[in-house]
């Protein structure tokens, strides 16, 4: 199973979370800092995308999404 790191800020994690309880991102919260570098597998991946679904009108869940699905992609063609 592949696994690859999203670049994510608090923001974007308390969207998520929202959605679908996912207990690295809650621990990544605790950091302190802007940025996170979280690693997940596609399975994750694919869960957060289900839970995103087609909510089209929140920016930072369409950003996430992006994220995602680039993330996906570059598992798929290297």
């Amino acid at each position: 199973m592949n696994r690859g790191t999203l670049l994510l800020n608090n923001d974007e994690i308390g969207e998520i979370l929202k959605l679908i309880y996912i207990e690295k991102l809650n621990i990544a919260l605790e950091n302190k800092e802007e940025e996170k570098s979280v690693l997940f597998n596609e399975e994750e991946l694919e869960s957060i995308l289900d839970a995103i679904g087609g909510i089209t009108n929140n920016e930072l869940l369409n950003q996430v999404k992006n994220k995602v699905s680039n993330l996906l992609r570059s598992f798929r063609y290297s």
